[in-house]
């Protein structure tokens, strides 16, 4: 991805934050798991990792 948006002239970590958080879900079941399941956010700007962690602190249950 990274290649792409500096390629259309975007600044990584000024115009565009890269993150990833990955979900896995069992099919019939995704309210509670999005609110239950354990996250992983990967960033390499640590600063955008904790407002999404702040983020979905609203809405995860789990500590």
């Amino acid at each position: 991805m990274r290649p792409g948006i500096e390629k259309r002239g975007y600044v990584i970590g000024e115009d565009v934050y890269l993150l990833h958080v990955p979900e896995r879900i069992i099919p019939g079941n995704m309210v509670y798991e999005l609110e239950h399941n354990l996250r992983t956010i990967e960033t390499d700007i640590s600063e955008i990792g904790e407002k999404v962690k702040g983020f979905t602190k609203t809405f995860v249950k789990r500590k």
